[in-house]
């Protein structure tokens, strides 16, 4: 279970509304776009990220694009989400495997 938030990739319309609020100062543009044409929002450093004790991002997000630390890490299968500056593809990877 981790301890911040994760950007769901497929949700993400690249608002930037996270980008403005975190108190951190976490999220920055990403040049990646999901499947829907969006460049999707990343996350710079997610041990900074003060996970439910603010949860700004995830209020203040329209899209409902932010995956909570509580929540069962099986959401996160077969997704790509961001952790640091790296896209990564390790649980698409390890489910591709499972098959």
């Amino acid at each position: 279970m981790t301890r911040h938030v994760i950007v769901d990739f497929d949700k993400c319309k690249g608002c930037s509304l996270c980008i403005d609020i975190c108190p951190s100062d976490l999220f920055r543009e990403g040049n990646v776009k999901n499947e829907k044409g969006y460049k999707v929002i990343k996350m710079t450093n997610a041990d900074f990220c003060l996970g439910n004790e603010c949860l700004k991002c995830v209020k203040i997000c329209p899209d409902s694009a932010f995956i909570l630390p509580d929540e069962k890490s099986d959401k996160l299968s077969g997704m790509f989400y961001w952790l640091g500056n790296k896209l990564s593809k390790n649980i698409v990877e390890r489910k591709a495997k499972k098959k």
